[in-house]
């Protein structure tokens, strides 16, 4: 993290108290040039305590208000991701100045955001990689006794529906695709992919939004025969 940007968005107006929290957060993962900020949503949540609704709204709010900016990012075998950035020129402080290391008059800030940040930006930004590894690699640490195919949709799923449910119903689920706006789940049979659309199908979607922001629909599609 950033101490002097967490700073400079303590005395920036927002317009919102959860924009404002969830921008907080953002400013608590990003490095000093505002940027490698990818917390997921769940991390967010823990932070701020906004429901995940709040806090997918209020991400695109401060996306449309030129706040942060975020890039998807895609790596092969997980879900896609995002890195926002934070637009620095939009916080309180000097904005000819990186990072609030602005002229004297501004060096009266609280927590003595004026000192130069170089004794304590390596550990700052270390902390970062922790946060992400529930999300690249969910398995790790809540894995069913039973192989998991769904990935980082796997974990929250499970926390959702209870684990008896989880492995009764979606033991042998893969994720078949992942689009922009849509997921599809295949399931080892016709009748079990009926099943969990109809009573699990709203869960699994939740589960996804929560994930990925961008997601509308999932489909459910039966294994083809070998």
């Amino acid at each position: 993290m950033s101490w002097a940007i967490v700073a400079r968005v303590l005395k920036t107006k927002v317009g919102s108290p959860s924009g404002k929290a969830v921008l907080l957060a953002l400013a608590n993962h990003c490095d000093e040039n505002g940027k490698s900020c990818f917390p997921g949503q769940e991390t967010i949540q823990q932070i701020t305590e906004l429901s995940v609704d709040t806090i997918q709204r209020q991400i695109k709010a401060l996306i449309e208000g030129k706040f942060i900016s975020g890039i998807k990012v895609r790596k092969k075998g997980h879900w896609a991701s995002w890195d926002y950035q934070i637009n620095l020129s939009m916080l309180w402080e000097d904005q000819t100045a990186p990072c609030g290391m602005v002229a004297a008059e501004h060096q009266a800030a609280p927590r003595g955001m004026a000192k130069p940040q170089g004794a304590v930006r390596p550990s700052r930004t270390m902390r970062l990689k922790p946060s992400t590894k529930p999300f690249n690699e969910p398995s790790r640490a809540k894995a069913p006794s039973s192989p998991d195919g769904l990935g980082a949709l796997g974990a929250p799923l499970r926390n959702r529906i209870g684990r008896d449910k989880y492995e009764a119903w979606f033991g042998g689920a893969t994720i078949a695709e992942s689009t922009e706006d849509s997921v599809t789940l295949e399931l080892p049979s016709k009748f079990r992919a009926r099943h969990v659309e109809d009573k699990f199908g709203a869960d699994v979607l939740a589960c996804c939004r929560a994930q990925q922001v961008t997601i509308e629909r999932v489909k459910f599609t039966a294994r083809a025969a070998a």
